[in-house]
């Protein structure tokens, strides 16, 4: 079998210094991306917020999130994080959905990084 010509083992060089030389630059360019927090995330469409409580929007990032970015939201509203309720940030974020006017019902799509 022959090697990845993308990302080849270090052990496996292909014989040919420019392209092991290109594979290298590309991987690092690669790893160098996947650094990068806000790219590194999950889209989550239809998540339902009940206003009167938080509710916990598991993200399956494999680590505790970083931030996230309101993509739709079908209420003008804002979606807060409930501090005192997000107790595992490595596995959901504990969201609400609120305005100056009360608590209200939405749903949204989230990037999760």
């Amino acid at each position: 079998m022959m090697p990845s010509r993308i990302a080849p083992h270090p052990n496996f060089p292909t014989g040919e210094p420019g392209q092991d030389v290109s594979q290298r630059l590309t991987g690092d360019a690669i790893r160098s991306l996947r650094e990068i927090p806000i790219l590194n995330g999950v889209l989550l469409e239809g998540v339902a917020l009940l206003g009167a409580s938080s509710t916990r929007v598991y993200h399956n990032l494999g680590r505790a999130y970083r931030g996230y970015i309101v993509v739709s939201n079908n209420k003008t509203t804002d979606i807060i994080v409930v501090e005192s309720e997000n107790k595992e940030p490595g596995k959901y974020i504990a969201l609400k959905s609120a305005n100056v006017a009360g608590t209200f019902n939405a749903t949204v799509s989230l990037w999760v990084f």
